[in-house]
């Protein structure tokens, strides 16, 4: 059996359109996917011979995704099995004679995995962290997370024009249980009392499966939700069309997005200490967040106030400041003379409206919102300071006046970091680097919609359902580094 590896032909793909067989045979020649298999223990070394090796398991867990589930992978396996014998055998992977099913894949999970590593969630962790470090070394190949031609200590740029590689991006996604509910499972059972007033008993059920599958603890239903398993994905992208690498993957079981997230940024953080990045987030990235990774990991957070959508600052300009509102507060700014110039300012929908009184009694009335000249960051023990330049036309002294603030710091008791944005939503650069976060939400379509072809979880095991969500990650991954890698064979096994 010829096991040497030779490079996949270029000519055979075409990748705004692939098929199924293509997509494995892509997956079975990256690189990473046979990392993944070196860090699983080799099987039918120690009694008979295995049908295949522990890559070629492999290989059947992400058929098993890529068609959409088990029965259909194993039809398509069988019909095709030719073509896979000599797509395996390329890889340096033994296949038999006859064609794998999905069972193979379900005893080497859940009996060989289980027995080597005590649980399936033990050897998610070991794979989990491969891949990390390899999707990281697959992002720099392709020109993400890094440049020459863009640094903050360069003079000529500053954090306004942070570029697209340099912008990480995460988002949640969610997957629907296995079993679809019927209408009276939609709220709680409850059990009667025979003291009516005493009221109803909420029944707490571990489970909505029709076979009755027990599901584990953390996706008990305590609260009458609906089962279902939520994940935090890490990625970034460049401009060309399917840039892109997923960086991270982790669970959320509570729904803690936000502190799942922060976990994959520490972790990309260290293994990335030097470089200057952007992270872009949704409305669950709160002030606390954001104070946090900008001080701890200096990172330039971006995202729009909560509560106010990216142009809410529009319908503000020129309009009555509520005399109940408690964001006012003195801004101090240095005339060129040296005076002192006190601005009566309110932080509202990410900015920063200067106020002048009205012709009403006792009320303000917001005017133009300070600008954002200016975005710097110091680092200092590990741990960094930043500050932001706001300024504004004076009337009365005729002339710019300019401030420095803390977007982090807490003025008058009102937590900048909660609704004033260090680019703020009028800044002609907010729509392009908030805009990438659009990709989170493409990239959760095409992981469920592209590559595993459902939006329902096929296992009533939360652990089960993230193994195929690597084999997702992995095959996202192998697809944009085939297309667009600088060195995708030169890094192949073997050569």
């Amino acid at each position: 059996m010829n096991t040497a590896i030779r490079p996949l032909p270029m000519r055979s793909y075409h990748f705004d359109n692939l098929a199924h067989i293509e997509r494995l045979e892509i997956v079975v020649n990256d690189p990473v996917f046979h990392l993944l298999a070196a860090q699983l223990p080799p099987i039918g070394t120690t009694t008979k011979p295995a049908a295949t090796s522990t890559a070629g398991f492999l290989f059947v867990g992400v058929a098993t995704v890529v068609y959409g589930g088990d029965d259909r992978a194993t039809a398509e396996l069988r019909a095709h099995w030719t073509s896979f014998i000599r797509i395996l055998r390329n890889a340096g992977i033994p296949a038999p004679s006859q064609p794998l099913t999905a069972q193979h894949f379900r005893d080497f999970r859940d009996k060989f995995l289980v027995r080597k590593f005590g649980s399936v969630a033990a050897a998610n962790d070991v794979l989990k962290a491969a891949l990390r470090a390899a999707a990281l070394g697959q992002a720099r190949d392709l020109g993400l997370l890094h440049g020459h031609d863009w640094t903050v200590a360069d003079s000529t740029n500053g954090w306004f024009d942070v570029p697209r590689e340099r912008v990480l991006i995460a988002d949640g996604t969610w997957f629907y249980e296995m079993y679809e509910k019927t209408p009276p499972d939609m709220n709680q059972r409850k059990k009667k009392r025979k003291n009516k007033r005493a009221g109803s008993k909420r029944q707490i059920r571990l489970t909505r499966s029709k076979v009755g599958v027990r599901r584990t603890t953390p996706d008990a239903d305590y609260q009458g939700k609906a089962h279902g398993y939520s994940h935090a994905i890490l990625s970034v992208r460049g401009d060309d069309r399917h840039r892109s690498i997923v960086l991270d993957l982790a669970r959320c079981p509570k729904g803690h997005e936000m502190g799942v997230v922060t976990e994959s940024l520490v972790r990309l953080r260290n293994r990335l200490p030097n470089e200057d990045m952007a992270f872009v987030y949704d409305g669950a990235m709160r002030g606390k967040h954001h104070k946090q990774l900008r001080e701890e990991l200096g990172l330039l957070t971006i995202n729009e106030a909560p509560g106010h959508d990216g142009r809410a600052y529009r319908q503000y300009e020129g309009t009555q400041v509520p005399k109940s509102s408690t964001r006012l507060r003195d801004l101090a700014f240095t005339t060129s003379s040296g005076e002192t110039c006190m601005q009566r300012v309110e932080v509202l929908a990410g900015q920063m409206f200067r106020t002048e009184a009205s012709a009403l009694r006792g009320r303000r009335q917001r005017q133009q919102p300070l600008d954002h000249v200016a975005v710097r960051r110091f680092e200092s023990d590990g741990t960094y300071r930043w500050e932001v330049d706001v300024e504004f036309t004076c009337t009365t002294h005729h002339e710019v006046h300019r401030a420095t603030i803390d977007p982090n710091a807490t003025m008058g008791g009102i937590a900048l970091a909660e609704q004033l944005c260090a680019v703020p939503p009028n800044h002609e650069r907010f729509r392009a680097l908030y805009g990438v976060r659009n990709f989170a939400e493409s990239l959760n379509q095409y992981l469920k919609g592209t590559i595993m072809h459902t939006e329902r979880a096929r296992s009533t095991n939360g652990h089960r359902h993230e193994l195929d969500l690597i084999f997702a990650m992995l095959t996202s991954n192998a697809i944009a580094w085939a297309e667009h890698g600088s060195s995708r064979y030169a890094a192949l096994p073997g050569r």
